[in-house]
């Protein structure tokens, strides 16, 4: 688990402790580096580590968890700007948007096979929205850790796919297609 303080110094130290280990993830898995690398390459002394962080899982936790929460206020703005787009667009395409600029997290976390950790953050994320959720959809209402699931289960294995396909489809190109995949998908009994 991490635990950084709201004051500068520890969020500056958390986030030269990402630095170092993303850097040494470029080079290595993660199960070959250790605290004490990532701490020599920060530059910080392993107090301020055991300070902010239990395990280096929980350095790519912290970061998954403020990239995800920077996706929540994107959303949240998208949804409030385009409203009408927003509709049609239901949730891939910001969501695709967002990520074709800021996947280097996840990325890593491919790489690390710490794909619980997206899922994780992802849950988190999608949690946030539900008091954003009109109350009238009573399906969601009776089970909301199901709706929860589904969303995520779907999003996150198509993010996945489509960052190590190195994003060669357009983020709204790919929402296009997905959403016509599922539409024929229901209309033909393919689901399930």
């Amino acid at each position: 688990m991490y635990h950084i303080k709201k004051d500068k110094r520890s969020i500056q130290s958390g986030q030269w402790i990402y630095k170092a280990l993303s850097e040494l993830l470029q080079e290595r898995s993660l199960g070959e580096i250790s605290i004490t690398e990532v701490v020599e390459k920060a530059q910080l002394g392993r107090a301020t580590f055991y300070r902010n962080f239990d395990s280096l899982e929980d350095v790519l936790r912290m970061k998954c968890d403020e990239v995800f929460l920077e996706l929540y206020h994107y959303l949240i703005d998208y949804y409030s700007s385009y409203r009408e787009e927003a509709v049609k667009a239901i949730f891939l395409k910001p969501f695709l948007r967002f990520w074709y600029l800021q996947s280097s997290i996840v990325e890593l976390l491919i790489k690390a096979n710490r794909i619980d950790i997206i899922n994780d953050s992802f849950e988190k994320m999608l949690g946030l929205f539900m008091p954003h959720i009109d109350s009238a959809h009573e399906i969601i209402w009776q089970h909301p850790e199901y709706f929860l699931s589904l969303r995520s289960g779907i999003a996150i294995n198509i993010l996945i796919k489509w960052i190590k396909d190195k994003k060669k489809i357009s983020p709204d190109e790919l929402a296009d297609l997905i959403v016509k995949q599922m539409k024929e998908s229901i209309n033909l009994n393919l689901l399930l």
